[in-house]
């Protein structure tokens, strides 16, 4: 299962933000780059993520999976991950891993157990007080492969019994499943200042968007300069082109997130507020979603009260 991409990106600040806390370099909020000039750590090209001797291990076990040798593979895994969870850089690898474990769990029922093992003993930490975000995000990674929701939504309601303030570092991850569930109040508990997340929607969406064009004009300068080639072997299909595919997703992703946002404040009672969020994003983007969000969250709401 791979990691969408809005949470991927989140992880990957994560990472950075943590090994520079772990190392003592600062951090420019405005760029997201040390802000006495200092190179950030190298950056491993296969995961996107820092390297480090960790990351290898990580590759091993990949690599030993792919050669079908999937015992010495878990045993690659099960280190990476022992190891691993004492080093705050790895923090987000570790995310990235827990979909590739996954994989072997597919082919090797014995990892499949073992990962098993990892959520149990994930939230075993998570309700002595011991555990932090990461641990809830594998655990809610590792259920969702499962079809296990309901799990991740009990040890969530668990973990706001013992520690709110982690339940509110953990409630990005489970707000869909709550609002989806008529919690409403719970939501707005944790989700901070509407118009802030709002306007940080709203960013999001121009920076992928910019992204997603970044790409598709250096796909249009490959394909022109592999014509010849794919002229002189038309036996090799040129490679598809995902961009509308991948344009709609965050179009979609953005549009399931204002829904969302509004008929949490419906929810509460903030319709005024609703309404307001509402004319931004009509204004933001054109799609007819938005403009029917709080009538279809009025009528979302009285069915399930």
């Amino acid at each position: 299962m791979k990691t969408p991409l809005h949470i991927a990106f989140l992880l990957f600040i994560f990472t950075v933000v943590a090994l520079a806390q772990q190392t003592g370099v600062k951090i420019n909020p405005a760029t997201g780059l040390p802000d006495d000039g200092s190179p950030l750590p190298k950056i491993d090209p296969a995961t996107g993520l820092p390297h480090s001797d960790l990351s290898d291990e990580w590759q091993k076990a990949k690599a030993l999976m792919t050669l079908g040798q999937y015992q010495d593979s878990l045993n690659a895994f099960t280190n990476y991950f022992e190891r691993s969870r004492f080093d705050q850089g790895q923090a987000g690898g570790r995310l990235f891993a827990v979909g590739d474990w996954m994989e072997l769990g597919r082919r090797y029922p014995k990892a499949k157990q073992a990962l098993l093992d990892l959520r149990d003993s994930d939230a075993k930490e998570l309700l002595s007080g011991d555990g932090d975000f990461i641990y809830f995000a594998e655990v809610n990674l590792i259920n969702q492969e499962l079809g296990k929701d309901e799990a991740t939504y009990k040890l969530f309601k668990a973990i706001e019994q013992l520690d709110p303030h982690l339940a509110g570092q953990c409630y990005g991850l489970i707000e869909d499943q709550l609002a989806q569930r008529g919690e409403y109040a719970t939501c707005r508990k944790y989700m901070g200042d509407p118009e802030s997340g709002f306007q940080s929607d709203c960013d999001r969406y121009h920076m992928e968007m910019d992204n997603q064009a970044r790409m598709a004009e250096m796909r249009k300068k490959v394909q022109q300069r592999m014509q010849e080639f794919y002229r002189e072997h038309p036996e090799i299909p040129p490679p598809q082109d995902y961009s509308q595919r991948n344009e709609k997703m965050v179009k979609d992703r953005f549009v399931g997130g204002v829904r969302q946002l509004i008929l949490i404040l419906v929810g509460t009672g903030d319709k005024a507020e609703a309404e307001t969020i509402q004319k931004e994003a009509v204004a933001f983007l054109d799609d007819p979603r938005l403009e029917t969000a709080v009538d279809d969250a009025k009528a979302k709401v009285a069915k399930i009260q």
